[in-house]
Order: structure tokens, then C-alpha cells, then sequence
């Protein structure tokens, strides 16, 4: 059986390292958990790091590398008109912003309010908002060194995350970490509300001087590490891979330390166990990892079966105001995996009687974590994880906040599908036949009429496991002649990544879109997997509700990108 304290412990363990990219306590930590893996009993040779660069300029489809870095000690003092501390990473970790250039001392600069474009030389820069526009506009046009930052993202009144209801919380923020942006030697501080807010008014009273020194290192010649638990054996043509990302600056307990710690522990107790499973159990520096590694085994032909990832899966709800969901794997490839882990997650989730005593949900396709690595590749990939979460990408996301019940529930819920995906043979229980049936009914109304239905049709009935005899009474025009599709095919394989999001921000169509990433990331999908432009757009409009000529707007803006082809019809 799963013990949560177990993994409790782990977490803790992990949240005490400041998992930055490509820095020397994120490798510390891989020697820590490659000992813990050993003492478990697990043969050292099934264990293995996988590195690739982190130089700031090498590029992986989309993925563009960040350079090394390791965070230091840093402190900020106001020291005009009084004497003030304001932060530390000694107590706040999250405070410095992440990639941030040494001082190389200490140094003393006014502080000015970010306005319109303007020469910021020799000061540093107060502002609200978000990050990369700030340092667009206060670094890369305006020449400011340094920043003070309050950018909470994921706002939620209802669960008590907004800055007024979070003043002392310190998010963690990251500036640009590719090599051009590093040379610009820019440094800063992720503000609390509170000292934002203090900030602020001396800056609109008077002249206002701060203090800072940042003891951080860049490094160029620096290896982002992937960590391999091989539990396969020698036949490694079909096999399952639990995936979950590893990077972040300290505590981040639920996000990630949770994942990679559950993760651990399956391993464990899958090498306990008399079940054969032929697992990998992957920790990956997020996106950036999980990519260049995702490529890496498809060029050598050896893609899993099916990707499970877990980020933060074991939170305690009625603090953090989350609820745990597993995000779908698009419909466009198999959906028994799904269906399977959703019902293991239901069948596992603490209860009265038959009433869950834990929020759960299975939603449409969520971007953002390390799936996306692997479903534009054709390899199905659930995601379990949380959102809305009071203290995401912050200093109080620590390990009280974790649920050593629901880090069981999860685990078990894990196992158990692993082991009935090993089952071939076995026929699927009713529960799961009847979600992949409802789906697939749903999904002829959403594709009636569209060009190329036929093969979107056949596609689907193989997704959803639907039998031909069960197939010829729900869809009966297998006789029509086939139809002519627009065609579009993404440039690269694996995930699109985040850098075409700026041009959309700007657009008012747009501004209300909080996840334009997760669009793009399904459109990725369909495209790659269909060719077919209409269901891409048809699928994301559905999904998400939107109209489909947003939709559209949205596929232009990726061609124009130059992320997909487009044009030319298919037969």
C-alpha cells in the first residue's frame, strides 16, 4: 500500500532545493533522490541522467534553452527616504527573480515608477504587472539594470487569491534566461503586495533610494539534467512513462515537489511488487527538459505507450481552495487510458459512504505542464493535476499545504491503471465503455458536415474503441465519396511552446482569453495528428466555447507565426 507520509517526507526533502534551471542545487538534488532510489532498492544501473545544453541559445523545435543559473544570496533595503528592509532570500527564497545577473557588490539606485518609454539608465524600475512586459519596456528599451516586480498571475477572488487577500505572499516570477537577454545583466526582486504597496507611495511622495546585492552566477556551459528510472527491462518497445517536472525555486511543494515524489514512490513500490509493469518514471526540468527528451525518443523510435504526468497532485483542498482534475488527452488519439485513470481516480477518492469527500473533475485538454511534450507525437497522455490553487507559484505553496490522503488516493489510482493497461486482453470494465461510447456520440453531432468527416469518423471510432457492428448503426455514410480538407501541418513535432502568446495579447479579442496557450497547444495536436484544418478549429471551438471564427483568427496567427502550413487541399 501507498503511505502519504512517505511521500510527505520526500516532499519536504525535495522543497528544501532551489531547483533553478541548469543550476547546481537542482544537480545536488538528482544525487540526493538517485541515493534514495538505491536504498530502495533499486539497481543503480536502471538509473541514468540524461543531459542537454543550457546555454541560453540551443534550440529544440520551439524550445529555446536557458542559461545555467544559481540563485545566491540576495538582499533589498530601501535606504531613502528611511531605512527599510524589504526582502531577502535568506527568509523568502521566491524573492529574487529567477536568472537574475550578480551585482558583484552592493549597489545603490533611485527608484522610479515604469511610464512611458523613457531612458531608465542608472535607476531601477518599480512596477505591477506582468513580467516580460516589464522587462520589455523597462530592461530592453528603457536600459534599467534593475526591477521590482508584483505580478500575481491565476487571480481567484473565491478562493482568497488576489493580492489583497494575499499581501505577504511572495510569487515566484522568472525573467528571460536565453543568452541574449542574459547579457543584458539584469537583475530584480518578486515584490509582496505589502512592499509593493510601500514602494509605491514613498515613489509618488518623493525621491526614494534602494539598496540591493544579488551573489547569483550565470552559467553558459551549464546541462539541464532529465532523470531516467528505467523499470522496463530489456524489451523497451511498449512501455508506460510516469512524467513529472522537477524545477522551481524553493519551497514549491505542491508544484512540483508533489508530482516528483508520488512518482518516486510508484517507482518503489512497483519494484516491491510481484506485478511485471514496464514502466519509465521520468523527472524533467519543465518544457524545457521534457521536449529536447520527448524528441530524443522518437528519433531512436522508443516513444512510451501512453505518458501519465503528475504536477501537484497532492494538495489539501480546503486550504489551497483547489480541485484536482485530469485533463483530457485530445480525442484524436486513444482514449482508453483517460477513461481508465478517471475511473480509478473515482473509485480511489476518500468517502462517505458513496459520496466523494474530495473535489474531482475531468476537463477538457489543459496545456501548460509536460504532456504537451508527447501528444503531438501521437503518444496519449493524461494529465492529473490542480487549479485553482491559493498559493500557486508562491513562497506559502510549503509542504503543510499538502494531503498525505490525497497523495494516496492518486498513487493508488495510478497503480491500479498501470496494471489494468498491462492488461491487454482484458475486456474493458462497463464504466469505461460507457464514457468512450458517450464521447464518441457527442463527437459525430460536433463533426456532422465538416470536410473530411469520413476519416475524422474512422479516427475516432479507433480512439474510442468503438466495435464496427456498433459503428455501422451509429454512422451509416461510409458510402459517400470522400471529401476534399483544407490541410494544415505543424513545422515542428512535439509542443509549440509559448513564444507566439505576445502577438495575441494586444488584441481586444483576446485579452479575456485566460489560457491562449492551451488553444494553441490542442490546435498543435489535432493538426498533427489529422491534417485537418476545420476539425482543429471545430474541436477547440467546442471545447472551450468559443466561436469558430476566433478560432480561425487564431490558426492564421499561428501560420503566420510560421508554426504550421497551411494550404492545399487533401483527398
Amino acid at each position: 500500500m501507498l503511505d502519504g507520509r512517505k511521500v510527505i517526507k520526500l516532499i519536504e526533502m525535495i522543497s528544501g532545493y532551489d531547483r533553478n534551471l541548469g543550476g547546481n542545487e537542482y544537480s545536488n538534488l538528482l544525487t540526493e533522490i538517485e541515493d534514495h532510489l538505491v536504498r530502495q532498492g533499486i539497481d543503480s544501473s536502471r538509473i541514468r541522467r540524461i543531459e542537454f545544453p543550457a546555454n541560453g541559445e540551443s534550440i529544440t523545435r520551439t524550445i529555446l534553452s536557458t542559461v545555467g543559473w544559481n540563485s545566491g544570496e540576495a538582499t533589498l533595503w530601501m535606504i531613502r527616504p528611511e531605512v527599510k528592509f524589504v526582502a531577502s532570500t535568506r527568509n523568502t527564497p521566491t524573492a529574487l527573480l529567477v536568472g537574475s545577473s550578480p551585482t558583484r557588490g552592493s549597489q545603490e539606485l533611485e527608484l522610479v515608477k515604469l511610464s512611458e518609454k523613457r531612458d531608465y539608465t542608472g535607476k531601477a524600475v518599480l512596477a505591477e504587472g506582468s513580467l516580460d512586459e516589464v522587462f520589455q519596456a523597462a530592461c530592453v528599451q528603457g536600459g534599467a539594470k534593475c526591477i521590482l516586480v508584483y505580478d500575481m498571475k491565476h487571480r481567484c477572488e473565491m478562493i482568497g487569491r488576489t493580492p489583497e487577500m494575499m499581501p505577504d505572499a511572495t510569487n515566484f516570477l522568472r525573467i528571460r534566461q536565453d543568452r541574449n537577454s542574459a547579457e543584458l545583466g539584469v537583475y530584480g526582486f518578486s515584490l509582496n503586495y505589502e512592499s509593493f504597496l510601500m514602494l509605491k507611495k514613498s515613489v509618488e511622495a518623493g525621491e526614494t533610494w534602494i539598496e540591493t546585492r544579488v551573489c547569483s552566477s550565470l552559467d553558459r556551459n551549464a546541462s539541464l539534467e532529465v532523470l531516467e528510472v528505467d523499470l522496463v527491462g530489456e524489451k523497451q518497445d511498449d512501455y508506460f512513462m510516469i512524467i513529472a517536472h522537477l524545477c522551481h525555486t524553493s519551497p514549491g511543494a505542491n508544484d512540483n515537489a508533489s508530482g516528483a515524489a508520488l512518482a518516486l514512490e510508484i517507482a518503489r513500490l512497483i519494484v516491491d511488487s510481484a506485478d511485471v509493469i514496464p514502466i519509465k518514471i521520468v523527472l524533467v526540468p519543465e518544457y524545457i527538459g521534457s521536449v529536447p527528451y520527448a524528441i530524443k525518443l522518437k528519433n531512436e523510435g522508443a516513444l512510451p505507450q501512453v505518458v501519465i504526468n503528475l504536477d501537484m497532485v497532492g494538495e489539501e483542498q480546503l486550504k489551497t481552495g483547489s480541485t484536482l482534475f485530469l485533463s483530457s488527452t485530445p480525442p484524436v488519439l486513444d482514449q482508453v487510458y483517460d477513461n481508465i485513470l478517471f475511473q480509478n481516480l473515482m473509485k480511489s477518492a476518500p468517502k462517505f459512504d458513496s459520496i466523494p469527500l474530495r473535489r474531482i473533475y475531468k476537463i477538457p485538454f489543459s496545456g501548460g505542464s509536460d504532456h504537451c511534450a508527447f501528444l503531438p507525437l501521437g503518444v496519449p497522455a493524461p494529465f492529473v493535476g490542480h487549479l485553482p490553487d491559493r498559493y500557486y507559484h508562491t513562497n506559502q505553496d510549503t509542504t503543510d499545504k499538502c494531503d498525505p490522503e490525497e497523495l494516496e488516493w492518486v498513487g493508488e489510482a495510478v497503480i491500479r491503471s498501470l496494471r489494468e493497461f498491462t492488461e491487454t486482453n482484458k475486456k474493458l470494465s462497463p464504466e469505461v465503455r460507457a464514457a468512450q461510447f458517450g464521447d464518441f456520440v457527442y463527437l459525430l453531432d460536433v463533426f456532422k458536415g465538416i470536410a473530411g468527416e469520413r476519416e475524422i469518423i474512422k479516427l475516432l471510432s479507433k480512439t474510442h474503441h468503438i466495435e464496427a457492428r456498433l459503428l455501422a448503426a451509429l454512422y451509416d455514410d461510409f458510402t459517400s465519396q470522400e471529401e476534399e480538407f483544407d490541410r494544415i501541418k505543424p513545422v515542428f513535432d512535439s509542443s509549440i511552446g509559448f513564444g507566439w502568446i505576445s502577438g495575441l495579447r494586444s488584441k481586444v479579442e483576446w485579452k479575456e482569453i485566460g489560457d491562449i496557450a492551451t488553444l494553441g497547444e490542442y490546435i498543435n495536436i489535432v493538426a498533427a495528428i489529422t491534417e485537418n484544418r476545420d476539425a482543429a478549429i471545430r474541436l477547440v471551438a467546442h471545447h472551450y466555447s468559443l466561436p469558430e471564427r476566433q478560432v480561425n483568427d487564431l490558426v492564421a496567427h499561428l501560420c503566420n507565426e510560421g508554426l504550421f502550413e497551411s494550404g492545399g487541399a487533401i483527398l
